[in-house]
């Protein structure tokens, strides 16, 4: 997925222009990677764990409580091009709910193997 410019004039050599060229530039890094796994994540943080949005938008009214277990089906990278809302916390999420994830900061990942 990259993306392209026009560029009216480039020099190449003295006297010499190259004129309405195409330019290509690779700008293909994917902003969020996800991985299907199968397995249960610890809540380790005393203070619980701070809910995101799938648009990467922290949930302001609800957390998951100090050592709880909670199954997770997707695990998620959000590299530097990602929307997270704080990029401080740009790194692994685990997928908790349809459309909730946890940071991996905040949990023991993974605990152990869950089939389902």
């Amino acid at each position: 997925m990259g993306d392209t410019a026009s560029v009216t004039s480039v020099a190449k050599a003295s006297n010499e222009n190259i004129n309405n060229e195409t330019v290509s530039f690779n700008n293909s890094i994917e902003p969020l990677t996800n991985t299907d796994i199968s397995t249960v994540i610890l809540v380790n943080n005393p203070l619980g764990a701070r809910l995101y949005d799938s648009e990467g938008k922290l949930v302001t009214n609800r957390r998951l409580g100090s050592w709880t277990s909670w199954y997770t089906d997707k695990k998620r990278v959000a590299n530097k091009n990602s929307n997270v809302s704080n990029s401080i916390w740009k790194g692994v999420y685990y997928r908790v709910s349809t459309n909730e994830y946890v940071r991996a900061y905040d949990v023991v990942n993974p605990l152990y193997n869950q089939p389902r």
